[in-house]
């Protein structure tokens, strides 16, 4: 959360302003909120729960101390640690005395502590005491300071009193006591004790609240509340004495009222003295218990000067019995503000103007603009934060250069400039900021502040802010019937004196001048008025002001009285009186009397509703308003209360019925609205009111699934102002929700295709984009492996094994888990997701019979559905596997086994068929040929049979002996000669030689062929053809 502040605060130019403005410094702190803090001399001292800092006026770090340590009781000392301890000392009171370079700090450790530090450093303890110079309890409130008495130096401490008991005493009551600075007083350092006796002022009853107090020369003044019978605000006086006895014993009160024609206030909120001499002023926020609507009113609280015995009905000396005298009743000069949420202010005098800022309880610092009769002109924002946080009820002005305001939100502590003179570029717009700390430098031509520009001429806003233009102009009839022009200057002259001249020149010649007195010059006008073109040239030392005016005959400007008739009169620098427009001086002069005449538009436009209502001070684009008679409607103006500059936009759409325009960036706050005319009438009556901005604190879950679409919520406030979410690696739209009380937005998340990676978020509001301080992360999707269905009496719990996602953190919310059960899907209400390293485990129940069969589950996440078999499935699946791979390994192996039989088989059926097919074709020939040829055929056929199978072995030894190859070769076929078939011996004829007879021998068996009978001579030797190799 604090991340997404300080991104926010440097987008709204919190850190570092844009065009040259000045730095608003920030210290942020640790160890908690801001629990006080005050200026002394040169340095800013700051505490916290467990930290107390010492700063520069740039809040530049210089020292820091850490309040938690061990508290030693018997030697009434605090070790502080740097890490660790069991105590903490929670400081409730920083009272600095500058004339002995000492601050004090007070409150509560054990019991009542105080310590005295080093006011140039605070490391340096000086001495620790065991007082209760302001409540024991860590929360306790107390007003405590350095007052004079006599000459001597006190530290007056109010402390709150505390309702429980505690080590056996008695309830402790709010009581206020003046406590020693130095040990040369009597009692030594930080006693009460005067001359024998400890003199305080108790109260009389619970329930007191001290507020704030401040010594301005010889008097005291104490302010609280009364939270008992009937709350009310009291003021006690102190009158400095002798010593501290006399000085209590002068107490006289008074009861402030707030305020006037309202609903009585009861309750000071912030209060701080108007520097000046007497009368004594003093501003305060008043508020009852709506803290919601609270006052800022003045109050002459100058202390009474009659001398006369006084006992206060709610304080008492000591133990003094009740007197019940009536204390006086102090009502409110004035009401200078009433505002939403004020919790802080602090009042400055600047020439003759009260310039007083406000904190408020949404984030801001407010000016408040006071002129020297206490009334209120202008209020403008100088600060505000983007989210709603309080303001600290105390604020400071920086004593060096009194240019900035210290002010404290929650942890950090802030230095802003009272003003932003440098954004001014020109004459004109430094004049219209309206600013009494800004003025226009003759010398260095640029606006700036006065001690800037200590030579020459400073230029700044008249004492009237309500002054739209710098030159005004109007006629004068005198007794002869001459008509003179009188123009006036609204420019407060500062610096160094500077020569005052006049000069106008006309579209007849130059006109001369009846003389100029600053702020006022006049000339004669010729006799035709009508038409007349004047330029004047009004001359401040070097500063030239020049104005072109178009004059017009006043008695010219005729017609119905309208408030355009009006408007274009007193434009002319005419007079209005009676319905009609004159040279005269006498009638009214002021713009609003126009406001109150007939339009002459028959009918005025009303306004129904706008919407939005509310919005944030980024503004919003086409806002619609409904009313009626909205046809001559041109423009909408918004202007807060003391808002010296109305905002204006322009109509985009007019139907008649409706509008739609851009609401404009504006404050925190309610502003009003109405509607404008073409004749200047603004007419119609609404309000707006501008909140905060969206503030982006986190994303949960802060990761996401690649296939998007996971329900994310963002934390933080006014997200009922976002109109865009987006996502920094794609351009599409992400759906989304608000909730009502824009706390949170909820959407969801889009699809990537790559991971993983993050992927930044940005929330946008009217024209600005503001960024969310956590990325989403993309990982994988997740993995269900599996699932178990445990039987229970009158459900089936389901456990679902979940794996890769342990980073995605799933939630019962991401999933949507089904069981399916003979085709019906049961759903299964998730009690419980159990994240172990590596693997997450859902746990959900379906509520059906204990019996029930689950065949699968179906898991919903995001946009996918995975359908997740049974354990068992697997199982069969994988036992049918296992069967299948063994059929398979036996039909191979006996394939294997069986395959040489077949073989043989199959090369015998191949011989025969041979043989019969050889067979044929013998009967066939020897049908066609001599016996002679059928003898010689028959002789070559049956060599060739033999040599043939003879080619089936071949004996060789290694010695010349014989060994056995065999030679696997392809049975002839009809087309085909064998392999290893050798060449036929050739014939008788060719031999000369008478065959050999033939005899039947049985072969043995080589490879998978059976034995068979072939015939061979005896004596032909067993020998393959010379011709062929060996079979190999």
């Amino acid at each position: 959360m604090e991340f997404a502040w300080l991104l926010l605060f440097v987008a709204l130019g919190g850190l570092r302003g844009a065009r040259g403005l000045q730095e608003v410094d920030v210290f942020p702190s640790r160890g908690g909120d801001i629990r006080d803090f005050t200026v002394a001399a040169r340095w800013v001292y700051v505490v916290t729960g467990d930290y107390l800092y010492q700063l520069n006026h740039s809040l530049g770090l210089l020292h820091s101390l850490t309040q938690r340590g061990e508290y030693m009781a018997s030697s009434i000392r605090f070790n502080r640690a740097s890490e660790g301890g069991t105590s903490t000392f929670s400081v409730n009171t920083l009272a600095p005395l500058v004339e002995r370079n000492l601050l004090f700090t007070c409150g509560a450790l054990n019991s009542g502590y105080c310590e005295t530090l080093n006011l140039t450093d605070i490391t340096q303890i000086i001495s620790g005491e065991d007082f209760e110079l302001s409540p024991f309890v860590p929360k306790g409130i107390s007003v405590g300071f350095v007052v004079d008495v006599n000459g001597k130096s006190y530290i007056l401490a109010a402390a709150e009193g505390m309702n429980e008991t505690r080590f056996g005493d008695y309830p402790k009551k709010s009581r206020i006591r003046l406590h020693n600075t130095h040990d040369g007083q009597v009692g030594k350092l930080l006693s009460v004790i005067d001359d024998r006796d400890s003199p305080e002022i108790v109260a009389h009853a619970h329930g007191v609240q001290f507020v704030d107090g401040f010594q301005i020369k010889s008097t005291i003044f104490i302010f609280s509340n009364l939270n008992y019978d009937a709350p009310k605000v009291r003021l006690l006086w102190f009158a400095s004495k002798t010593s501290k006895t006399e000085t209590l014993r002068s107490l006289r009160g008074a009861t402030l009222v707030c305020c006037e024609g309202g609903k009585a206030r009861q309750r000071l909120v912030s209060s701080s003295v108007i520097p000046g001499d007497q009368p004594v002023l003093w501003a305060g926020i008043f508020t009852d218990h709506d803290v919601t609507i609270t006052e800022l009113a003045v109050y002459d609280v100058s202390p009474p000067t009659e001398a006369v015995t006084y006992t206060d009905p709610d304080f008492g000396f000591k133990q003094e019995p009740w007197k019940g005298d009536v204390p006086i009743t102090l009502r409110p000069r004035c009401v200078l503000l009433r505002h939403r949420f004020m919790t802080s202010v602090l009042a400055v005098k600047l020439n003759n103007w009260l310039i007083v800022f406000i904190g408020t309880g949404d984030g801001q610092l407010l000016k408040l603009t006071v002129d020297a009769k206490l009334q209120a002109q202008c209020l403008s924002v100088i600060w505000k934060a983007p989210d709603d946080r309080r303001v600290f009820p105390k604020m400071h002005l920086d004593p060096v250069g009194r240019k900035h305001v210290f002010v404290a939100v929650r942890d950090k502590l802030m230095r802003v400039p009272v003003s932003q003179c440098v954004q001014h570029s020109s004459l004109e717009s430094c004049w219209n900021a309206r600013d009494p700390y800004c003025g226009w430098c003759g010398a260095l031509t640029r606006c700036s502040f006065e001690d800037e520009c200590p030579s020459s001429l400073w230029l700044s806003v008249p004492d009237d802010l309500r002054q739209r233009r710098m030159l005004s102009h109007s006629f004068q009839e005198d007794a002869e019937g001459k008509i003179r022009l009188a123009v006036f200057t609204h420019l407060k002259r500062g610096g160094a004196p500077a020569n005052f001249s006049c000069r106008f020149d006309s579209s007849v010649g130059v006109l001369g001048g009846l003389g100029h007195r600053y702020p006022e010059c006049t000339c004669l006008l010729p006799p035709v008025i009508a038409g007349l073109r004047v330029s004047v040239t009004v001359s401040l030392g070097e500063v030239d002001v020049t104005e072109e005016l178009n004059l017009l005959n006043c008695s010219g400007i005729t017609g119905a009285p309208t408030p355009l008739l009006c408007s274009q009169c007193l434009a002319a620098g005419c007079g209005w009186s009676n319905g009609a427009c004159t040279w005269t001086r006498s009638g009214a002069l002021n713009m609003n009397v126009c406001f109150a005449l007939q339009t002459g538009v028959n009918s005025l436009p009303e306004i129904f509703s706008i919407t939005p209502s509310e919005l944030s001070f980024y503004g919003k684009n086409n806002a619609v308003l409904t009313g009626r008679n909205l046809g001559h409607v041109i423009g909408v103006r918004l202007q807060g209360d003391l808002d010296c500059s109305a905002k204006e936009a322009s109509v985009r759409l007019n139907t008649g019925a409706s509008l739609t325009f851009h609401i404009p960036a504006g404050d925190k706050g309610r502003v009003e609205v109405c509607l404008l005319l073409r004749d200047g009438g603004c007419h119609g009556n609404a309000s707006l009111t501008y909140l905060s901005a969206p503030v982006c604190a986190s994303i949960a879950p802060d990761s996401t699934w690649a296939s998007g679409k996971r329900k994310m919520n963002i934390s933080g406030s006014n997200l009922e102002f976002v109109e865009e979410v987006t996502h920094s690696h794609t351009n599409q739209k992400v759906t989304f929700w608000k909730t009502d009380d824009g706390g949170s937005l909820k959407f969801e998340s889009l699809a990537t295709d790559r991971v993983p990676f993050s992927s930044s978020v940005t929330l946008r509001v009217a024209n600005h984009t503001l960024a969310c301080p956590t990325a989403i992360r993309y990982l994988p999707d997740p993995q269900f492996s599996a699932f178990h269905a445990t039987p229970a009496p009158d459900h089936l719990l389901l456990t679902i094994i979940l794996k890769r996602a342990e980073e995605l953190q799933m939630a019962a919310v991401d999933l949507q888990v089904q069981g399916v059960q003979g085709g019906e899907d049961l759903d299964c209400d998730i009690r419980e997701i159990d994240h172990r390293k590596g693997t997450d485990f859902i746990i959900c129940v379906i509520q059906s019979s204990s019996d029930a069969e689950i065949t699968a589950v179906k898991i919903t996440y995001g946009v996918k559905t995975v359908l997740l078999e049974p354990p068992w499935s697997f199982m069969v699946f994988l036992i049918r596997l296992i069967i299948v791979i063994l059929v398979g390994l036996t039909m191979w192996g006996c394939i294997y086994y069986y395959r040489p039989r077949l073989a043989a088989q199959l090369n015998m059926s191949t011989g025969d068929l041979e043989m019969y097919v050889w067979a044929d074709i013998r009967q066939g020939c020897a049908n066609r040929q001599t016996p002679r040829m059928l003898r010689a055929k028959k002789r070559k056929m049956l060599r060739r049979q033999q040599e043939a199978r003879l080619a089936w072995f071949h004996e060789v030894e290694p010695g010349g002996g014989r060994r056995r190859q065999h030679c696997h070769h392809r049975r002839p076929s009809a087309a085909s000669r064998p392999l290893c078939q050798p060449k036929s011996p050739r014939s008788r004829r060719e031999t000369g030689k008478t065959p050999l007879p033939l005899e039947r021998v049985d072969l043995p068996r080589a490879g998978p062929d059976p034995p068979r009978s072939y015939q061979r001579s005896p004596d032909v030797p067993l020998k393959p053809p010379p011709s062929r190799k060996p079979c190999n």
